[in-house]
């Protein structure tokens, strides 16, 4: 079931649909989706990333997402940076 919000629809928490049904091509995460796929870390661990500027965060209205590409970029860096 989608649900609609402005000009973006939500088909599920990782992926997000535009108005005129193109799908987003670097799907979002919440923060504990993105623990899960970064390995297990906490969610301190996230947030301090997101603090640090080592995850970029792109805001859904009040909402933190971690983009796909953002994770990609920290499973190959190791964590470091």
């Amino acid at each position: 079931m989608h649900s609609t919000t402005g000009s973006v629809t939500k088909a599920s928490p990782q992926t997000l649909i535009t108005a005129d049904n193109n799908l987003v091509s670097d799907p979002l995460y919440s923060i504990p989706d993105a623990c899960r796929l970064l390995g297990g870390v906490s969610k301190w661990t996230v947030c301090q990333w997101l603090t640090k500027g080592k995850l970029q965060r792109t805001k859904v209205g009040g909402r933190t997402m971690i983009r796909r590409s953002q994770l990609h970029k920290m499973i190959q860096d190791g964590g470091q940076e």
